[in-house]
Formats: structure tokens, C-alpha cells, sequence
């Protein structure tokens, strides 16, 4: 019954085999801003060595864009 209707809010502190995994709202040992430079920092050096799947992409969200925004009759 806890686990089916407790929410983050009522959860002060959780430990997994001994060990702390969630303590105050913050996961314990993940630091959340290091992991989040180094996926944008893969991403962004991903992005430049496929320039043109950018470029594909680019000109795919404008056409899907053009055709959900001037085709939209409603049946």
C-alpha cells in the first residue's frame, strides 16, 4: 500500500540494500548538472560531424510544420 500511494513529497529518505539511493529530494552520488554538460557536450559534437542529417532534419520539421499548419481542415 506505501509504495502504490506514497509521492515524492512523503519520501524523505530511501535505501536500497543499505545504501542510500534517495535522501531530501536528491539523488544520492548523481551529480545532475556534471551528467547533464557532458550529453549536451556528445550531442553537440555529434550534430557537428552530421552536418547533413542536420540539414535534413531541418528542412523535415519545416515540411511536417508547413503540413500540419496549412492542411488543417477538420473533417
Amino acid at each position: 500500500m506505501l509504495f502504490s500511494r506514497a509521492t515524492a513529497r512523503q519520501i524523505r529518505e530511501l535505501i536500497v540494500a543499505g545504501r542510500t539511493v534517495v535522501k531530501d529530494g536528491s539523488v544520492e552520488g548523481v551529480d545532475l548538472p556534471a551528467i547533464r554538460h557532458e550529453v549536451l557536450s556528445q550531442m553537440r559534437s555529434g550534430i557537428a560531424r552530421k552536418a547533413t542529417l542536420v540539414s535534413a532534419l531541418s528542412a523535415l520539421d519545416h515540411a511536417i510544420a508547413r503540413h500540419y499548419l496549412l492542411d488543417s481542415h477538420c473533417c
